[in-house]
């Protein structure tokens, strides 16, 4: 049996950091300030969005449109960074030690006239498996050819599958599964909570309850995102393994905490070599 990867959930997984945008503390999004905030905070794990940029250098970066109007994906790093735009070697050289990291890839459009091995899902997937002999990682994408790549470059590295608003969970397990993917990663709506589902799609406990169970049956793990403060409680009682949210009070954690059965700590994954 496969050991899981959040290991003793509920985990919180800090949202670009602290959270989109600039948190009450001045920390922007994406930013290796925000990273350190969220570990200070007491995360085990913070996602960032990654990009590639007109150089080919790898850049942690969620809107593809600057705040100017201009594409990002037609700047260099370097002009990237004049926006204060990281680039993904310097940010993972900054994160405290076993801090996990969760690599939302966001694919460019003219990944589709490059050799797949060239792509931005291959070139962050070369990087997975570097970061991963010192500290979890995930590979996480909206793009299931993202996956793919990961997974034949990178088979020792975990990928989970997000899907939209208007998901619900009884396509988003099997769709992970089949992709060999060890997350579904849905939008809140999936775990019967106000949101975007299709008519007739409304979860009940009952249903709910039979597709986390089915997940876990087919050793799939359930990370959410998308929610408020006011649902985080609700979504870890309903079966999440872990909840991507933007860390605006650090109280949430000691609550997670002192919910669980055991504890999980940040620690460095060793390598075999």
């Amino acid at each position: 049996m496969q050991s899981k990867l959040f290991a003793c959930p509920p985990v919180l997984i800090g949202h670009r950091g602290t959270g989109r945008g600039r948190s009450a503390a001045g920390h922007r999004e994406n930013t290796p300030e925000g990273f350190a905030a969220a570990a200070a905070a007491g995360a085990a794990w913070v996602e960032m969005d990654v990009r590639r940029a007109a150089d080919d250098v790898l850049v942690v970066l969620h809107d593809h449109v600057l705040p100017d109007g201009r594409s990002a994906d037609g700047l260099t790093s370097d002009e990237l960074r004049q926006h204060g735009v990281h680039a993904l070697d310097s940010i993972l050289g900054q994160l405290p030690d076993g801090l996990g990291v969760d690599l939302d890839v966001k694919a460019r459009l003219d990944d589709a006239l490059r050799p797949a091995d060239r792509t931005t899902g291959a070139m962050v997937a070369r990087v997975a498996a570097r970061i991963a002999r010192t500290r979890p990682v995930l590979v996480t994408a909206f793009s299931p050819p993202v996956l793919l790549q990961n997974r034949a470059i990178a088979p020792e590295v975990p990928v989970g599958l997000l899907t939209p608003p208007g998901v619900p969970l009884r396509e988003a397990v099997p769709a992970a599964k089949h992709l060999g993917a060890v997350v579904a990663a849905p939008y809140v709506s999936a775990f019967g909570l106000p949101g975007e589902l299709a008519e007739g799609d409304e979860v009940t406990p009952e249903v709910l309850g039979r597709q986390v169970r089915v997940a876990r049956a087919a050793g799939v793990e359930l990370l959410v995102w998308g929610l408020g403060h006011h649902q985080l409680r609700s979504v870890v009682a309903r079966g999440a393994d872990a909840v991507c949210i933007d860390l605006c009070r650090h109280r949430d954690y000691a609550e997670m905490e002192a919910s669980k059965g055991c504890h999980q700590g940040r620690q460095a994954v060793r390598s075999s070599a």
